[in-house]
């Protein structure tokens, strides 16, 4: 691990007035599986996923520990257009030598020449010339994806309905929102049934699905329309 002024070039730059903007973000919204598409699902899994994110690429940085930071293993988007690349959650977290907490946070610089990850701490306060904990893939697992993948986007709603199981005749769900980091709304959560007994489609929230067979342990399904 070594030290870096990651910040510094960019403050020179944006001086000299030759900072260039990064291009917009391209925001699609996305289900998941595709309309139509024959599906198997297992007990927990999610049947219908939906949200609004863009298609980027990824790193995945593993576990690690430095000079006052923890990070734990976790998949990281690029920020279109620029050297920054954020995870689903605050998988890095600055504590003093004494174990008081200073930030938890979600975002590193990556170096993909040297194929290195930075992590900074934000505070201007108690990191004034925002030096970098800088780690390279001798010290840190960092595993480069080899396509783009979607990234959700934060703050804004993801639907989901997860399979529960079945009983007898009944079918078991879960319809659930979450927001940036994964966190649950419990005011957002609701449990439902399906009776086969009725016919093989269900709708809930505006999305509809077809049921081609289900036990207690895994559905087969198609959507037939996404959320509203």
């Amino acid at each position: 691990m070594k030290a870096k002024v990651i910040l510094a070039i960019g403050i020179i730059t944006a001086i000299s007035g030759c900072k260039s903007t990064p291009p917009p973000i391209i925001w699609t919204k996305m289900v998941t599986p595709l309309v139509g598409e024959a599906t198997t699902t297992y007990l927990g899994e999610n049947l219908i996923t939906q949200g609004t994110g863009y298609y980027t690429d990824v790193i995945t940085v593993g576990d690690g520990s430095g000079w006052g930071i923890t990070i734990q293993e976790a998949k990281y988007f690029n920020i279109t257009g620029t050297d920054k690349w954020a995870a689903g959650f605050d998988s890095i977290t600055f504590k003093t030598t004494s174990g008081k907490l200073l930030e938890e946070k979600s975002i590193l610089e990556y170096n993909a020449k040297d194929n290195e990850a930075c992590f900074t701490l934000s505070s201007l306060d108690l990191n004034p010339f925002q030096i970098s904990n800088c780690f390279d893939s001798s010290e840190i697992s960092i595993e480069k994806g080899t396509k783009k993948e979607f990234a959700w986007r934060p703050n804004k709603v993801q639907k989901y309905i997860e399979y529960n199981g079945k009983s007898g005749d009944t079918l078991k769900f879960t319809y659930r929102e979450f927001t940036q980091g994964g966190m649950a709304r419990d005011a957002f959560r609701a449990d439902f049934t399906m009776d086969l007994n009725e016919g093989n489609t269900m709708g809930y929230k505006g999305a509809r699905f077809e049921v081609v067979e289900a036990t207690n342990s895994s559905i087969s399904y198609k959507i037939i329309k996404p959320f509203i």
